[in-house]
């Protein structure tokens, strides 16, 4: 979710020896099973957007639970079948 990667963000923000501000980013997966790219934008300071990129490449700014389910799994799924 949105919440858990800008918690991650802050947290590597604040960590020993940082010596660069982070001013943003975005984080992206690709849900295999809706055929999109789901999207989290971070400014920082600012707040954060999710959207999804669909299979047409048009923008979409409502991500259902169904979009971020299929993209958890899709990474499960990536990370299983990687080379060790």
């Amino acid at each position: 979710t949105p919440r858990s990667l800008i918690a991650l963000v802050a947290r590597i923000a604040r960590g020993r020896g940082a010596r660069r501000r982070i001013q943003g980013g975005i984080y992206c997966c690709y849900d295999a099973f809706s055929r999109s790219d789901v999207r989290c934008e971070l400014t920082v300071p600012g707040g954060s957007q999710s959207y999804v990129i669909n299979r047409d490449g048009q923008r979409e700014d409502d991500v259902s639970q169904e979009v971020w389910r299929g993209a958890w799994v899709s990474a499960v799924i990536r990370a299983l079948r990687a080379d060790p």
